[in-house]
């Protein structure tokens, strides 16, 4: 029977929000006049008329209850907005009352009556919203579980007590909040729904070992990396699980699920800060063109394929010759952006008649070349290959570019072309050249360097988690050694918004950031993985649950 009851609640919601907020405005109808008459015994002839009136005045608020949505709000998340609803919506149902009673009854009417059913039933309609949501707030602190994982939040903002409410609601035993941590003067000794603030961010440390925490949400606006970094390493040791809410912003747009609150990633510490794009200029240069990318199924020019698809270009034409990656981000931009016409072209840039012949199919505006062996060790074992990957095949592609007028052709390079050590190194510089020397007036030519990059086939952070996965150890061969890192989608916004301003001719070195010891990234990548670093020697960093 209770699930009967229950179900009929839920699936006939919005009919009994309309039918009691009509009672409710009916017994605020009734009660002006019994405030009207001092609770005493209302005259037969304004009795009468109560009687006469009850059903227009209700019917009338009945019409502004839905006109204006008020049974359709989730009481207890009643706020401003609500309020305005109610106050727009009575004050529409009072003034049309006051025409009608003008006019079927012309001035017998208390005048007061209308004051009185207006604010009576303001406070009816609010009122019982209000009490609802009340009642959650003042028991939800009763309800908390102390079972859980003992967490910690840092941040005693917006974003804090939205982070409190989520794992209180749809966490409930899975987590036990223990406390904030905030910075901001005044707020120790204070609490957020009966949650202790219990210091500032700098207590972390001596706080997570004192009271025994396990979990630690970075729950502030828009974090910088650097804050991010240096509140999980005065962490470390300790090993202890961190997540990060997503940014404000998220949450103004509707956007923020309870799935968003997610573990720190590499990416939150390494790298620099976001930095402001001109996205409407490039919009305006690759929206409704046709453009082309070599290496489409790599790290680098996959994502490239992505951003560019957001701007939505007239074409889009993916070369690889690579089938599996191929066919996987065609159908990736496919399923994401249906409205882009997305073009496969499965060829290798070292064949230049095959080159020559899809641009001469789709004759693309502007061309990406992302299209490389990049591999190191490999490549010095291979180092024909490279050269006619590298050299050879950006050779045939400026060929083409030139040949069918592409009007702007961006070489992704690298920092290993700088003095270069190796072999693809040292293509990579020849490709910087072939591209550098090109003469023509009406394509444009440059390369964009950048160097290491998260998550991109080859480099030193898969390595690490493959290691880290086996429980250790994790090899660094020189605790000295530092990169520069950034990820996959800040290089390629960087390297789309180099496109806008590239003249021929020029090489563009990104800004990477602060350079990271190898060491450091180790100690790190084995932190996030909830084990602890219990062993440093001078062949590198061992690690154990």
């Amino acid at each position: 029977m209770n699930s009967w009851f229950k179900h009929f609640i839920i699936t006939n919601r919005r009919g009994l929000s309309v039918a009691l907020h009509l009672l409710l405005g009916a017994a605020a109808f009734v009660l002006a006049f019994f405030v009207r008459f001092d609770f005493t015994s209302i005259p037969s002839r304004y009795y009468e008329l109560m009687l006469m009136a009850l059903p227009i005045s209700t019917g009338l608020k009945g019409f502004a209850i839905i006109y204006f949505g008020l049974s359709s709000g989730i009481w207890r998340y009643v706020g401003i907005d609500d309020l305005s609803r109610i106050l727009k919506a009575v004050a529409a149902s009072s003034l049309a009352f006051l025409v009608v009673s003008l006019f079927f009854f012309g001035h017998g009417f208390p005048r007061s009556i209308h004051i009185l059913d207006f604010l009576l039933t303001i406070v009816f309609f609010g009122g019982i919203r209000f009490a609802i949501r009340l009642f959650r707030e003042s028991f939800r602190p009763m309800l908390r579980t102390t079972s859980g994982k003992r967490t910690l939040i840092i941040g005693a903002g917006d974003a804090g007590e939205i982070a409190l409410r989520s794992l209180m609601k749809d966490y409930m035993g899975v987590y036990n909040v223990v406390g904030f941590l905030d910075d901001a003067p005044g707020k120790k000794g204070m609490s957020i729904h009966g949650c202790p603030i219990l210091g500032k961010v700098s207590d972390a440390p001596k706080l997570v070992k004192h009271l025994e925490i396990t979990e630690v949400l970075i729950a502030i606006s828009a974090a910088s990396k650097q804050f991010i970094r240096s509140t999980v390493e005065s962490c470390a040791g300790r090993n202890v699980n961190f997540r990060i809410m997503p940014a404000i912003k998220s949450f103004m747009t509707g956007e923020m699920e309870i799935e968003t609150i997610r573990k720190v990633k590499l990416e939150d510490l390494l790298g620099r800060d976001s930095i402001k794009l001109d996205r409407d200029t490039v919009a305006g240069q690759l929206g409704g063109k046709c453009i082309l990318i070599t290496g489409a199924g790599g790290s680098i020019g996959s994502e490239i394929a992505h951003q560019i698809a957001a701007y939505a270009p007239e074409k889009l034409i993916l070369l690889d010759f690579a089938e599996s990656a191929l066919f996987e981000i065609d159908r990736h931009l496919r399923e994401e952006f249906p409205d882009v016409h997305v073009v496969p072209c499965l060829v290798d840039v070292r064949e230049a008649n095959d080159v020559m012949a899809v641009f001469e199919a789709h004759l693309p505006q502007k061309v990406f070349h992302a299209a490389a062996y990049k591999h190191v060790p490999l490549m010095e074992q291979h180092p024909i290959d490279a050269v006619r990957t590298n050299v050879l095949g950006t050779k045939n592609v400026v060929a083409a570019s030139v040949k069918h007028g592409v009007k702007k052709f961006i070489m992704i390079s690298t920092d290993k072309a700088v003095r270069p050590s190796s072999i693809m190194g040292a293509t990579k510089r020849i490709c910087e050249l072939v591209v550098a020397r090109q003469n023509t007036n009406y394509t444009q030519f440059a390369s964009v360097r950048f160097g290491n990059v998260l998550g991109s086939n080859g480099s030193v952070i898969p390595i690490f988690e493959k290691q880290i996965a086996r429980g250790g150890p994790v090899r660094v061969t020189d605790p000295n050694m530092t990169r520069y890192f950034m990820t996959i989608p800040e290089a390629v916004e960087l390297v789309l918004q180099t496109s806008t301003i590239a003249k021929s001719n020029d090489v563009f070195v990104l800004d990477m950031g602060t350079p990271v010891k190898i060491i450091d990234l180790a100690r790190n990548m084995i932190e996030l993985s909830g084990m602890v670093v219990y062993e440093v020697t001078v062949h590198g960093v061992a690690n154990q649950k």
